[in-house]
């Protein structure tokens, strides 16, 4: 894949003020380029500027990265208001090559704290664990990494906690029905119906800390992969006449 992204100015300014954060010395302002043009600029071209202010090239790919993946969350499956997917699909700037994906599958197995496993089909590539998927695959314009997973443990609460709280509004009616007392239906209620209302408590909760964990994760391994690729966007150094 060619060096094909093009960025305007607005988002060259933000990856120079945020590779000038990652570089101790910030060497470079956040109106240091004025280089860009109206079709805008390509990695490599803000690599090169980053190069001469003395900002390590990488720090540029990783700022760039990290605009790459902020912005391209996959829209979330949720039950009764509580999210149970997560997903994100990153653009890659080149593809990766069999060291670059070595070193993903790496990464994967080390933040996830599991082996999983790994798929090689042509140009698809793939690394799972469960229902935690991550998906290396060709598009028109070039490559993309795309990462999803289903928590089965919140989904698992939800419809506990739901068939808890149904069968407390059944055994509550019959109660009272069969002549139960008052006495009989608070029983009913704190037993099943607390329950019920426990399992979606801690659904809820723990649906919302699972997804910020698991987006967090994927912004890291999204943006390990973009930087990765983006080493080969760029021209070898050792083409370099001088």
């Amino acid at each position: 894949m060619s060096d094909s992204r093009r960025y305007d100015d607005d988002e060259v300014r933000e990856i120079f003020e945020r590779a000038t954060e990652l570089d101790t010395p910030g060497r470079i302002t956040a109106g240091g380029s004025s280089a860009s043009s109206s079709s805008g600029m390509s990695l490599a071209e803000l690599q090169a500027i980053g190069a001469e202010a003395g900002i390590d090239p990488a720090l540029v790919a990783r700022a760039a990265a990290d605009l790459e993946t902020s912005g391209d969350a996959v829209p979330t499956i949720r039950r009764f208001g509580v999210p149970i997917t997560v997903g994100r699909v990153v653009d890659l700037p080149a593809r990766l090559s069999d060291e670059d994906w070595d070193q993903l599958v790496v990464r994967l197995r080390d933040l996830f704290q599991a082996r999983g496993n790994t798929v090689h089909e042509g140009s698809l590539r793939s690394w799972s664990n469960g229902n935690l998927q991550v998906l290396l695959e060709p598009t028109r314009e070039g490559y993309r990494l795309r990462m999803r997973s289903l928590s089965n443990s919140v989904r698992g609460r939800l419809v506990g906690g739901a068939m808890m709280l149904g069968a407390n509004v059944v055994l509550s009616a019959l109660a009272l029905l069969g002549g139960g007392g008052l006495g009989e239906v608070a029983t009913i209620f704190t037993l099943i119906g607390g329950g019920g209302a426990a399992l979606f408590g801690s659904a809820l909760f723990g649906g919302r800390r699972w997804r910020a964990t698991r987006d967090a994760q994927f912004q890291e391994i999204g943006a390990l992969a973009w930087t990765l690729a983006s080493r080969r966007a760029l021209p070898d150094a050792s083409d370099d006449p001088d």
